[in-house]
């Protein structure tokens, strides 16, 4: 899996007084907000049997799971708000902010039966990389009345449960 979001303000002058107010994701926004979000959610479920009836029952599953994000918010080579100190609302905010989350869970299962033997393995692996980065660049001239903000926020929150079995009249293995 892999997502890219970008939010940015290039080569361009901009001059936001602030007077009105806009609500977006629950937050009230007066000025010039310059912002990405990026939510993944992924979920997975494996499940693996095998039967022997007079010998031997194997079972194996091997999951590989690499998810590569990356979510920007900038403002470059840009003048913001060079012309507006007389006339700017008292609220006036830059505000330049990325999100990026990745939410998963992963369920798996093997089980084994045979006569002689029975065998049940599971393997999990997850890679997350996870690239945020918000900023104010190259010779970029920015002011505001009340704050200017740079914010990222990044979560990988990955969750796998895994159940292996082995069952026989002889031996049982599970790994």
């Amino acid at each position: 899996l892999k997502d890219n979001a970008y939010a940015y303000v290039e080569d361009s002058q901009i001059d936001s007084l602030g007077a009105d107010t806009l609500l977006v994701n629950n937050e009230t926004i007066q000025g010039l907000a310059v912002k990405s979000y990026l939510n993944d959610e992924y979920d997975s479920i494996i499940i693996n049997g095998s039967l022997g009836v007079s010998m031997a029952g194997v079972a194996g599953t091997v999951d590989v799971n690499n998810i590569t994000n990356e979510s920007s918010a900038y403002i470059t080579n840009s003048k913001i708000n060079t012309d507006t100190e007389q006339t700017a609302n008292d609220n006036q905010n830059v505000d330049v902010y990325t999100e990026n989350k990745v939410l998963s869970e992963v369920y798996g299962g093997a089980l084994g039966v045979g006569g002689k033997a029975g065998v049940g393995a599971l393997s999990e692996t997850a890679k997350i990389t996870n690239t945020t980065y918000a900023g104010i660049k190259n010779n970029s001239i920015v002011n505001a009345k009340k704050d200017i903000n740079v914010k990222t926020n990044s979560l990988e929150d990955y969750n796998s449960i895994l159940v292996a079995g082995g069952a026989a009249g002889s031996v049982g293995v599970a790994g």
